[in-house]
């Protein structure tokens, strides 16, 4: 290790990994800023947006099951013109919207806003 990598270092950080907890929050964040999304939507959204964060598949699934088990959003099927078979949508239930809304206030308290 040299000085000069200790600044490098800071002046690029590797980016940082989201665990559940806070990828359900982001996750709601986006459904409240988007509007109704899919998987794809939500998990391209983190890197066009926050592209110092990151988030494996694998943990975007649990939260998302955890969030749709909850009942905190729903699933839906939409057809997409031009595509052959339907997406599976997502939407904040309007029964949680309070609990949805406090979530994602934390994502954007993480993120020092």
């Amino acid at each position: 290790m040299k000085f000069q990598d200790i600044f490098e270092y800071f002046k690029n950080p590797p980016p940082t990994k989201l665990c559940q907890e806070v990828a359900a929050c982001f996750i709601l964040s986006v459904l409240i800023d988007l509007g109704d999304s899919d998987f794809t939507a939500i998990s391209q959204y983190l890197k066009s947006k926050h592209p110092a964060y990151r988030v494996s598949d694998h943990i975007l699934y649990i939260a998302r099951n955890f969030l749709v088990d909850e009942a905190l959003i729903l699933s839906y099927w939409q057809k997409q013109p031009g595509q052959g078979r339907p997406n599976q949508m997502y939407k904040i239930s309007v029964e949680k919207q309070g609990e949805a809304l406090q979530l994602a206030q934390l994502w954007h308290r993480y993120l020092g806003e």
